[in-house]
């Protein structure tokens, strides 16, 4: 259908999954995935810091009488892009995360890059001009899947083919997967057109996708991707620390009801102002102690960074309601977040730049969020109760520069007299608000 919203908005789609490509491509042959790179193609995409200059919103504005197609699918399609990127990058180099230094895979990236990008474009000529669709959108997408698989000459003239014979001494991390990239280009480019022109006679007619809803065993019907609403719980950066021990308590969440001892102080969580989001409670920290518990799931979650499924195994420690105390004590303060039971997570890099500023950073740091690493459930603590349910965390990996930590006093229901904890000084993820859609 021609609609030059719609055209703009494959434009944007195609820039930033290039953008991304090339931070990856550049990490190949540096070492290094630089979050500057990664960071500046979202914030050309998403509009960083100020929605309204996004890729997106500038069109919806520009086109409002005309209009678009489709509204308000920005992070819809950011989630796509993202999913696409982290998919390509792990089928060409299988020990990613760390970069691997390898200029076949840096170039079959490329080839990736190239083919979409050039799909792309030609629905993109087609939205814009009638005279570049039908027959003339056909060979130009014929010609851009020739120069990716060698078309009538075959496997040896394909993108592919030229650097796995190009680099046979050194050699290619992978071979033969032609088919396989090739698959995975088709699949997005189509996906992205229908996301954003439904009416293309290569998409599924429409069906209704049941709505998320509680049930007795906590598996959910599959989500849709809708606005998540505010979930009022902080960001925090976690920090290795070591500390005096805690009393046996019972606990009850939403995985385990037990009794467990309570190991010395492990962890500290400091609440964090992410991407200048602002802090709900600076002075309320959370203090993590081991707790066990055989636990295993596949759970599915929603936050900032998307709809993700995670795998959630063996309950790692519980995070307690703290007040950091440096300096002079003020005097206890009411302390007014949940307890947290946090598990061992496990899933796929998200490879998020951010900026983070705790109490500890004198400004904001960028750092580059990567693995699931924690999965944490509201915990009703010796029959304290739960404030906030449907509040949970996630804790990533991050990269952070480190930090300057002054000695750290802290006070909570272990510890009534502030005891003296010692904090590592540089966070090792950060744990971010999440709602548990199911579990299975």
């Amino acid at each position: 259908m021609m609609n030059f919203c719609a055209s703009g908005k494959k434009k944007c789609v195609d820039k930033k999954m290039v953008s991304l490509l090339k931070c990856h491509i550049k990490a190949e042959k540096t070492g290094l995935l630089d979050p500057l790179c990664l960071q500046k193609a979202y914030d050309k995409f998403d509009g960083g810091a100020d929605p309204t200059k996004g890729c997106f919103a500038k069109l919806e504005a520009k086109y409002a009488a005309l209009p678009c197609l489709t509204t308000g699918d920005m992070a819809a399609l950011e989630a796509k892009v993202d999913a696409f990127v982290n998919d390509v990058v792990q089928e060409l180099d299988p020990g990613y995360p760390p970069p691997t230094l390898n200029l076949c895979s840096s170039g079959k990236k490329k080839c990736v890059s190239n083919k979409a990008k050039g799909l792309l474009q030609c629905h993109e000529k087609c939205e814009k001009n009638i005279l570049k669709c039908g027959a003339t959108l056909d060979l130009c997408l014929a010609k851009v899947r020739t120069k990716f698989d060698g078309g009538t000459k075959g496997a040896a003239a394909s993108c592919f083919g030229k650097l796995e014979a190009k680099y046979a001494a050194l050699p290619c991390l992978t071979t033969g997967d032609m088919a396989a990239l090739e698959a995975k280009v088709d699949a997005f480019v189509n996906d992205v057109i229908c996301e954003l022109d439904p009416s293309e006679n290569t998409c599924p007619t429409p069906t209704a996708v049941p709505t998320v809803t509680a049930t007795p065993t906590g598996v959910a019907p599959t989500p849709t991707p809708t606005p998540t609403p505010v979930l009022l719980v902080d960001h925090y950066e976690l920090y290795n620390a070591l500390g005096p021990p805690g009393p046996v308590v019972t606990l009850s969440d939403q995985f385990l009801n037990d009794i467990q001892p309570v190991g010395p102080l492990q962890f500290f969580l400091v609440p964090t102002n992410k991407n200048q989001e602002g802090i709900l409670r600076p002075d309320q920290h959370l203090a993590g102690y081991p707790v066990l518990g055989s636990f295993a799931a596949m759970v599915d979650i929603d936050n900032q960074f998307g709809l993700q499924t995670i795998s959630v195994l063996d309950s790692k420690f519980l995070a307690v309601p703290s007040q950091k105390i440096i300096g002079s004590d003020p005097g206890p303060i009411p302390l007014t977040i949940d307890h947290y039971r946090c598990y061992k997570a496990d899933g796929p890099p998200l490879n998020r730049p951010v900026t983070v500023q705790d109490q500890f950073d004198p400004s904001p740091q960028p750092a580059l969020v990567t693995l699931p690493e924690y999965f944490c459930n509201p915990v009703n603590k010796n029959g304290e109760g739960i404030l906030n349910p449907m509040g949970h965390l996630t804790c990533y990996q991050i990269d952070h520069a480190v930090v300057l930590v002054p000695p750290v006093r802290v006070r909570n229901q272990f510890h009534a007299v502030p005891e003296l904890v010692s904090i590592e000084p540089q966070p090792v993820a950060l744990c971010v608000p999440t709602w548990k859609l199911s579990w299975h």
